[in-house]
């Protein structure tokens, strides 16, 4: 119940009641992946998580369920990633806010998810507390110490092509929609909802980012 209270509390139903997803188990995955939403025959999603991560802080594995569970076909292409991997940072802030002990963790769960915190936190113009997913390509590096890119979208294919939404992902847009912003009504995977997505993040307050910098024990980088 880590999701309670979180953007992504609506997974919860989803996951146990909406007739969506026959299991969440863990298992051996190839490769590097935290976890994997797989269709069986029946056309249910099982997600299986990397069985080493069971014995992980519940609320780190509700990161990884909270990003599973907007998968809901086989049809996974670098920009559902994106918009996936974008409310799975947004889940992963509100978890710390409400659990400042986990930015202590050093697991290899923890590890994974915290990068793609500091990406989607260090996704801001200079002096802006407004969190983005694009930004100028001659831009400083939002993964210090990691791979050289500018802004959350550039981890990102950008030809991929745009892939079928759910209610969850409806769910999550419209609790993300900044006041007085229309959310759209059926949202995909697509260019239009990381638009959208990149003007909107009606969740976290200046007060709340700066905190999680504190927790986190970030330093600023150069003003210009």
């Amino acid at each position: 119940m880590s999701l309670l209270g979180t953007i992504a509390e609506p997974a919860i139903d989803w996951l146990m009641r909406g007739g969506h997803v026959a299991r969440v188990e863990f298992g051996e995955l190839e490769g590097p992946a935290l976890a994997q939403s797989l269709t069986g025959p029946d056309g249910l999603q099982r997600i299986v998580i990397q069985r080493r991560f069971r014995f992980e802080k519940p609320a780190l594995l509700s990161v990884v369920l909270a990003h599973e569970a907007l998968h809901s076909d086989d049809q996974v292409s670098d920009l559902e990633e994106l918009i996936t991997t974008a409310f799975q940072a947004l889940v992963h802030m509100q978890q710390l806010l409400a659990e400042p002990a986990l930015a202590n963790e050093r697991t290899e769960l923890a590890q994974a998810t915290s990068a793609w915190l500091l990406i989607r936190l260090n996704t801001r113009h200079i002096g802006s507390a407004d969190l983005r997913l694009v930004l100028a390509d001659d831009g400083p590096t939002v993964l210090p110490g990691g791979l050289d890119r500018p802004y959350f979208a550039a981890f990102f294919d950008p030809t991929a092509l745009s892939t079928p939404g759910n209610p969850y992902l409806a769910a999550l847009t419209t609790a993300v929609a900044e006041p007085g912003v229309e959310p759209p009504s059926a949202p995909d995977f697509s260019f239009a909802t990381i638009a959208f997505l990149d003007r909107n993040q009606g969740v976290l307050t200046p007060s709340d980012l700066l905190r999680l910098a504190r927790l986190l024990h970030l330093q600023a980088g150069p003003a210009a």
